[in-house]
């Protein structure tokens, strides 16, 4: 009995070593030194990955990025991020199947890309941001940069972009209610100029009303400077 307990023991090992545990495949993406641009390599590359995801259950993973916090400039591997995503995107694959990841080194040329097959994918997705300054309804050219990605697979007349703004509660209700409706538009007339007709745009605005994280009054929240945009066929109806 025990040496077929070690047999059995035996076979469960070598089993674990020719099945990882982790399911998922992984590739790398590269880049020329010090630009966005992708190299030969790279463009293989993402059509590889592409094709793989097509067989997979869940969401790919774009890793090695230093998180940008509000209001931070975007670093080199932050855009590089956002290419891969359009690239992906121009190979067919949904955005809601994207995710990234924390972690990894500013340093190199080439980002990780992992598949992972150990969970389910939804199918919906959207975008939130951008984030803006106190009292601001400017978006900033990082922010311009990063919107790109939703514009990628517009289909004029079948895409739907749903906006919606909000502010933090310093200033009074009807200023805020007035600055979220700029940053709204803003938002919408951006979309405008990377290509998506207007009437493809639905923008709606709560001012102070609908805070991400509530305060007490005159308190600059960068939460509460939110906006969102939902990528839809149809938008639904006034919340």
């Amino acid at each position: 009995m025990v040496w077929r307990a070690l047999a059995i023991l035996l076979t469960l090992l070598c089993v674990c070593r020719a099945y990882p545990a982790a399911a998922q495949d992984s590739g790398q993406v590269c880049f020329d030194p010090g630009t966005t641009r992708l190299t030969p390599e790279g463009y293989v590359e993402v059509r590889r990955i592409a094709a793989r995801i097509g067989a997979a259950v869940g969401p790919t993973h774009i890793v090695q990025r230093r998180p940008a916090g509000l209001g931070e400039t975007l670093s080199l591997n932050d855009r590089r991020r956002y290419e891969i995503r359009l690239e992906l995107r121009r190979e067919g694959v949904d955005f809601g199947r994207m995710e990234v990841l924390e972690g990894g080194v500013e340093e190199s040329d080439c980002l990780t890309v992992e598949i992972d097959r150990s969970r389910s994918f939804g199918g919906l997705w959207h975008y939130w941001g951008p984030y803006f300054a106190s009292g601001d309804d400017a978006i900033s050219a990082d922010q311009r940069e990063t919107m790109r990605s939703i514009v990628a697979d517009y289909r004029p007349g079948e895409t739907k972009y749903c906006i919606e703004a909000h502010t933090d509660t310093v200033g009074s209700v009807g200023a805020n209610m007035d600055l979220s409706r700029r940053r709204a538009e803003n938002i919408a007339l951006e979309l405008v100029r990377q290509g998506v007709r207007w009437e493809d745009t639905q923008v709606r605005w709560y001012g102070e009303t609908r805070l991400a994280r509530p305060t007490v009054d005159e308190v600059a929240e960068p939460l509460n400077r939110r906006s969102f945009v939902d990528v839809r066929r149809a938008c639904a109806a006034g919340r």
